[in-house]
């Protein structure tokens, strides 16, 4: 008479199996994880420098003059430019870049990124018509296993022709 059941070693060998599949697909879902969070994170450093470097194109473009920084080669930790009849400030505040505009204050980067290192050298003779170069690094809040994400970003811009 056969008795039907499973063995202690059957039982062991089926554990052993199962353990290195938990063990394998647990490692594959943290990879995972980690691989989300790190684009994430860049996604959220390129969206955000896309938007700054896209917003500060166009209030050039409707801009009628620079008012600071108001001496040329001299480097600036803050911006200001007269569109129509009011003036734009741009400047860091705790870690963000923040737009001033008739007493109304926008943050333009996302609770996701800091903004640090900002500055703005003004090229040129000292008219209106000067070219500004914009200096910032964006940095990702979300930590990575190697530290931050930071990416420099450095562009020139300047009033045009009305």
């Amino acid at each position: 008479m056969k008795k039907r059941g499973v063995t202690i070693i059957e039982m062991v060998i089926y554990m052993s199996i199962l353990s290195v599949l938990l063990l394998f697909f647990t490692e594959m879902f943290a990879t995972l994880i980690n691989k989300q969070l790190e684009t994430e994170s860049l996604s959220n450093m390129q969206q955000d420098s896309n938007y700054l470097l896209s917003r500060l194109n166009y209030d050039f473009t409707q801009a009628s003059s620079i008012v600071l920084p108001a001496v040329p080669g001299v480097s600036a930790p803050s911006l200001r430019l007269m569109i129509g009849a009011t003036l734009y400030d741009y400047y860091l505040t705790s870690g963000n870049l923040v737009i001033d505009h008739g007493g109304i204050q926008n943050q333009l980067n996302s609770s996701e990124t800091s903004i640090s290192n900002l500055s703005f050298r003004r090229l040129g003779v000292g008219n209106s018509r000067d070219v500004i170069q914009v200096k910032f690094d964006v940095t990702s809040k979300i930590k990575q296993p190697n530290g931050y994400d930071i990416n420099h970003f450095s562009t020139t811009l300047g009033i045009r022709e009305k």
